[in-house]
């Protein structure tokens, strides 16, 4: 008799949040058709698009021949409740769980649904996906076999490559400065360059992509929900290393991102988040005295930039959201801008 796939290969579960991007987490799950890798789920969350996003996905699916099961999130108290169930395949893409969230509860709060689900539903590994990145067909035998051989580590990433230039790097590791301010290791380079690298330590995951033993989310928890959306990333690596565990990237498993698609590069949502958090996000692992140091030039510097932007894009949200920032920034008041 045959070996059933969950027998040769621990399930894995991608979580991905879809917000008002069905097409970019279609071609995401597209990708995933052709993986070589036999038992894996996906449970998609769907924001609360109300684009017709859940419906798509759903018949994306049943044209494919996965088996869908249909979920609701409601407010606060009210959790999930099942609108239809089919059982799960037993070989490649097995299953996609289908979760509409009757309210936008942010990136953190999202992923954080999925994963918690994912986890009820027996995953034994996690991987956390940005909606807009497709997969390289042999991205999760490297992140399973790592994982399994590295106790000491509790987060691992893949190679993150442009989408529009594949053979290029867009992250390959981070690291924090004495300031808290995270930069990208090997952007910009030939990923031929890491070709006979194995895997090493990073300071920080990328949330773009994000593997983990679902044993980890049952001790660490997901992401903050206080950051809504940016930053949020950096907190679960310092937390996870808080706890004594490492970050590995895996340069022989490989996501390519398409970039800036769910928010756009520059706009008042992301200048107020990415402000925000990095207040808030400084505040938690900086002392008090180079929090002060760092937010005298800071300040003013960030003023000026809104002021830049609110002229060339002629948008009162920018200065908006400088002023909001620095307020809940410095209350240290996380959740959802009040006025996107």
């Amino acid at each position: 008799m045959e070996m059933s796939a969950s027998k040769k290969m621990p399930a894995v579960y991608f979580v991905l949040l879809n917000w008002k991007g069905c097409q970019d987490t279609l071609d995401c799950l597209e990708s995933m058709t052709r993986l070589s890798y036999l038992n894996y789920c996906a449970v998609v969350v769907d924001n609360a698009s109300g684009d017709g996003s859940s419906s798509a996905l759903k018949s994306w699916a049943q044209k494919k021949g996965i088996p869908v099961s249909e979920y609701e999130y409601g407010p606060a108290g009210e959790g999930l409740r099942a609108i239809s169930r089919r059982q799960a395949g037993t070989s490649g893409f097995r299953q996609l769980l289908l979760i509409a969230s009757l309210s936008n509860t942010g990136f953190c709060a999202g992923n954080n649904i999925g994963m918690s689900f994912a986890r009820e539903s027996g995953a034994e590994y996690l991987f956390v996906l940005n909606n807009d990145t497709l997969l390289a067909e042999g991205v999760l035998e490297p992140l399973v076999r790592t994982a399994q051989s590295r106790s000491d580590a509790a987060l691992f990433s893949p190679l993150i490559l442009y989408a529009d230039k594949k053979e290029t790097i867009w992250w390959g590791g981070g690291d924090f400065n004495h300031w808290m301010t995270p930069s990208y290791r090997h952007k910009g380079k030939d990923a031929s360059s890491l070709a006979c690298s194995g895997p090493y330590e990073s300071q920080w995951a990328s949330g773009c992509a994000t593997f983990m033993q679902a044993s980890i989310f049952d001790k660490f928890g997901g992401f903050d929900e206080s950051f809504f959306i940016w930053c949020e990333e950096w907190d679960l690596s310092m937390r996870i290393r808080s706890g004594g565990y490492r970050i590995m990237v895996v340069p022989s498993s490989c996501v390519y991102h398409k970039i800036g698609r769910s928010l756009g590069i520059t706009s008042p949502l992301v200048f107020y988040y990415s402000f925000r958090n990095l207040l808030m996000f400084r505040e938690r692992y900086l002392p008090f005295y180079k929090v002060l140091a760092y937010l005298v030039p800071y300040l003013p510097f960030k003023l000026l930039k809104a002021l830049f932007y609110t002229v060339k894009f002629r948008q009162a949200g920018f200065l908006l959201g400088y002023f909001d920032a620095v307020l809940a920034g410095l209350r240290r008041k996380g959740g959802g801008w009040a006025r996107q």
